[in-house]
């Protein structure tokens, strides 16, 4: 790829012509074409499927975890979908309006709402439609679609005249499809990487749930009042294997500013509810004003949320305080922490289910402590708490590789589609 210097302000290369939508259309290279509306769809999944906005990602890939089918009906296939069609959203909240995705092909009819558009390349010497395709998913993300939409009442539009004035800057064919075959490459890895943390995020919960029910060591089962466990294994409540402890700062920053501001790590809620296990960040800091009221709790502790999100539970990667809406807990000697954290992440389903229902849910340390947990030996506990941890080091890798690639396509598009960046074409 050769940096163009020049482009760095959004200066297109001087090679690179702009021509609408409605022009392609004009001279036949171009189809456009609203989709229908259907008031019924069946329920059973059977008929035609009939895809609607919720089937294109805010990525720019289809989707089809939900399909809506309706009955089959006469003239159904002059809407039918053909491979290199581009399915563009246009109707929908105004910041999800002129999303878009490429259809490679599927043999299956599908057709779409009224609120989608087809825009079919009938000329593909004169226009790439991958191109067309990465290009308009590009002037929606930079939230240009927003300047020709209309607004209405709860949703906005961009009509079929309107879009016909969108204009593509269009580099030769050759370039196109270099510009397309880069960014589908990019595509495809983040697709595959999604499906490998989809993939270990349900063998962790698979192992999760074997080892907290068989164990380790093959033995019999025995059947107690958290279900079925291995014989040699004990029932005891929390509140006898571990100390637990509220934090103690209830102020927010803007009813208390002047406790915030120092060097004291604070975290709140949100830093438990989004660590997926490991408390590593925090949102705020106190001075040594805020800690005189509050409790710092050491590196190790493993916290809960008692408030609004029940149960959601990480461990400590650094001292910190935090508020009342927090519990940290300790384990006593023959407990292992990490074990005790994995298992207490399996338990939020039941938490939430039975945290006492008023304006908001919540529960205390007396809800917590009679709460009953396995308690295998403590060699059984390492054992399995570093077969968790190696999971979740995989999976994290695999989720930050997943960020990265999508980092790397948001970028691209953005380069190659503004000429910033040229791609050869041979």
């Amino acid at each position: 790829m050769e940096m163009q210097a020049e482009n760095r302000a959004h200066v297109f290369p001087r090679d690179w012509f702009p021509k609408t939508l409605g022009e392609f259309e004009e001279r036949g290279f171009l189809l456009i074409k609203n989709g229908f509306s259907c008031g019924t769809h069946e329920i059973n999944g059977r008929g035609v499927p009939h895809l609607r906005p919720f089937n294109v990602t805010d990525d720019g890939r289809l989707s089809f975890r939900e399909i809506k089918t309706i009955p089959h009906r006469v003239g159904m296939e002059g809407y039918a979908l053909k491979a290199g069609d581009i399915l563009y959203n246009n109707t929908n909240s105004e910041e999800l309006v002129g999303k878009c995705t490429y259809w490679s092909g599927v043999e299956a009819l599908h057709v779409l709402s009224n609120h989608m558009t087809i825009m079919r390349v009938t000329n593909p010497k004169e226009l790439d439609p991958e191109f067309l395709a990465f290009h308009l998913f590009c002037f929606w993300v930079t939230s240009a679609a927003r300047l020709v939409c209309r607004r209405h009442v709860n949703q906005a539009s961009i009509g079929l005249e309107r879009m016909r004035q969108i204009v593509i800057q269009c580099p030769s064919v050759a370039e196109q499809r270099a510009i397309a075959a880069v960014l589908s490459k990019i595509q495809k890895a983040v697709e595959v990487q999604e499906k490998i943390v989809a993939t270990l995020k349900e063998l962790k919960a698979a192992t999760m749930a074997k080892l907290f029910r068989e164990g380790l060591r093959r033995e019999l089962l025995k059947q107690t009042e958290i279900g079925e466990i291995p014989e040699s294994w004990e029932v005891m409540r929390l509140g006898t294997v571990a100390a637990i402890e509220r934090g103690k700062f209830a102020h927010r920053p803007r009813n208390a500013p002047q406790f915030y501001g120092g060097e004291i790590p604070f975290i709140q809620t949100g830093d438990v509810t989004k660590a997926n296990g490991r408390i590593r960040t925090y949102t705020q800091t106190l001075n040594e004003e805020g800690l005189k009221i509050s409790r710092l709790f050491p590196k190790g502790t493993i916290v809960l949320t008692i408030a609004a999100n029940i149960g959601d539970t990480a461990m400590l990667e650094f001292d910190s305080a935090f508020p009342d809406s927090l519990v940290g807990i300790t384990p006593s000697g023959n407990v292992d922490s990490v074990f005790l954290e994995y298992y207490l992440r399996t338990q939020k389903p039941e938490m939430d289910r039975l945290a006492p229902k008023g304006t908001q849910k919540n529960i205390n340390i007396q809800f917590l402590k009679p709460w009953l947990v396995p308690k295998p030996s403590l060699d059984e506990q390492k054992t399995i708490a570093r077969y968790m941890r190696s999971l979740d080091d995989k999976l994290e890798m695999a989720s930050t590789k997943h960020a990265t690639l999508k980092s790397l396509f948001s970028s691209t598009l953005h380069l190659l589609m503004t000429g910033q960046v040229r791609v050869p074409n041979r």
